[in-house]
């Protein structure tokens, strides 16, 4: 029974619930936002650029578009 009742809540939740996330590929900011019935409640900004250089130090450019 109460395994239903949370099956219930969840549902219910999750129609109300909603997190986005966004890659701005020009700043590279990865911005999350959470919304709770169509109203932003909370919202995170990650700044990726330091995480982009790492991996092309590791691996090198792109041997595609020589980025």
């Amino acid at each position: 029974m109460i395994e239903r009742m949370l099956k219930k809540m969840e549902a219910a939740m999750s129609s109300r619930l909603r997190v986005t996330t966004l890659l701005d590929d020009q700043s590279m900011v990865l911005t999350t936002t959470t919304m709770w019935d169509g109203k932003e409640v909370h919202s995170h900004e990650f700044d990726m650029m330091p995480l982009v250089l790492a991996i092309e130090s590791r691996i090198g450019r792109c041997s595609k578009c020589k980025k």
